[in-house]
């Protein structure tokens, strides 16, 4: 039997606040993303809107950007 448990009693393994990267082709703009210990985190999306954008900021391959 599966236990439920509440989405904010878990361990936040991630947090990402208002992420910008500019790239070729592909910009991201004010990313908020927590991800919590034990889920499953699937991006999806047409060309160009970003995906490739998060893991490229993440591990710092291109250079972010914030624009107040």
């Amino acid at each position: 039997m599966l236990k439920k448990v509440a989405h904010d009693d878990l361990e936040t393994l991630l947090e990402i606040r208002d992420l910008w990267v500019d790239m070729p082709g592909e910009m991201l703009k004010g990313l908020n993303l927590d991800i919590k210990k034990g889920e499953i985190l699937g991006l999806g999306g047409m060309a160009g809107q970003g995906k490739i954008a998060v893991a490229n900021g993440i591990m710092g391959l291109f250079k972010l950007k914030k624009v107040i």
